[in-house]
C-alpha cells in the first residue's frame, strides 16, 4: 500500500463521513434495543393502602401521582389520570413489573380493592 492510496482512502471517508456517522449510530441503536426491550421482567398484582395525592409539574400540565403504602410498609409512587377519583386511606390493585437486569420496580394503578 502507497501514500497514494492511503491519501485516497482519507479523502473518501472525509467525503462520506456523514453517512458514515449515520450508519454507526443506526447500528448501535438495532444493537441496544433488544436489551433495552427485554429488561421488562416478571409482572405481578399487589396491593397497598392511598396515603396522599400529589402532582408531578410537566411542560404539559401537571400529572397526578399517588402515594401507595405496600403491605410490606414501602410506600410507592403510581401515576393516575385526571380522570381517577382519589379516595385516600382505600386499598388499590397495582400491576407491579420487575426489571430483569437493572433498575426499579415499576408500579401501574389497576383500581381500588372494595
Amino acid at each position: 500500500m502507497n501514500r497514494n492510496d492511503i491519501k485516497l482512502g482519507v479523502q473518501i471517508i472525509k467525503k462520506h463521513w456523514s453517512e458514515i456517522a449515520l450508519m454507526a449510530v443506526f447500528i448501535s441503536v438495532l444493537t441496544l434495543l433488544p436489551f433495552i426491550h427485554m429488561n421488562l421482567g416478571d409482572t405481578y398484582l399487589t396491593t397497598g393502602a392511598v396515603e396522599t395525592l400529589t402532582g408531578v409539574p410537566t411542560d404539559e400540565g401537571d400529572k397526578l401521582v399517588m402515594l401507595v403504602r405496600l403491605e410490606s410498609d414501602q410506600v410507592v409512587r403510581v401515576r393516575i389520570h385526571r380522570s381517577t377519583n382519589y379516595k385516600q386511606g382505600k386499598i388499590v390493585g397495582l400491576k407491579v413489573v420487575e426489571p430483569k437486569y437493572f433498575g426499579a420496580n415499576k408500579y401501574k394503578f389497576n383500581g381500588y380493592v372494595n
